[in-house]
């Protein structure tokens, strides 16, 4: 049914329509309950051949059609989630700022800026080489243009963003708590404004 059928009739399912996938699928519901239901009443003797009990087979059909559907749908979309936002930290960034030439960043490679009153220092790694970039520009206005849902970057406290890839735990204690670099000495506190948030991302990235 699934596959023979638009086989069968290309010109009819050459374009997909919602209005036609639900139709579709609707038919595709009662036609697999009324196998069923036949199947079940022939084995059972006939005895529960009730309109009734048709219907309660459609109900099962679609509960289990529905739960694996969201189930596929939502391992799709992590996996999904997961490759775009390996390609959103790889992605370079243009960062701009009132009176300065702009800059380029590549999340991949920054692993935390600091705020330093009218500057920021974006600390970087590359080819595992490290580097500092001095940018006059304020730390909103940073994280205004590279946070987003899908990159790295976070904000653990009033004058650090941190790429959460590239730290781990120090102190876990809620009213003094600490990250540090995993390669580096690098010790940046966390405030009890984002202490949760940055606890449970560095515990799903140990």
């Amino acid at each position: 049914m699934e596959f023979l059928v638009p086989l069968l009739f290309k010109k009819l399912f050459q374009k997909w329509t919602l209005v036609k996938a639900i139709l579709w699928y609707t038919w595709m519901i009662l036609f697999v309950s009324g196998v069923m239901f036949i199947v079940k009443s022939f084995l059972a003797g006939f005895n529960d051949f009730t309109l009734v009990e048709y219907l309660n087979v459609i109900g099962r059909i679609s509960g289990i059609g529905l739960f694996i559907t969201f189930f596929t749908l939502g391992i799709v979309s992590y996996f999904n989630r997961q490759k775009i936002s390996l390609l959103s930290s790889k992605e370079t960034y243009q960062i701009t700022a009132p009176k300065v030439k702009p800059i380029k960043l590549n999340l991949d490679e920054v692993m935390y800026i600091m705020s330093d009153d009218n500057y920021v220092d974006i600390h970087i790694i590359s080819n595992d080489k490290r580097d500092k970039i001095i940018f006059r520009s304020s730390l909103k206005n940073i994280e205004s243009q590279i946070v987003n849902p899908l990159s790295p970057i976070y904000r653990c406290h009033r004058q650090y963003l941190i790429n959460i890839n590239f730290f781990k735990i120090k102190n876990s204690k809620s009213r003094n708590t600490s990250i540090e670099l995993k390669k580096f000495q690098d010790e940046i506190p966390v405030s009890n404004k984002y202490y949760s948030t940055i606890l449970s991302l560095l515990q799903i990235h140990p």
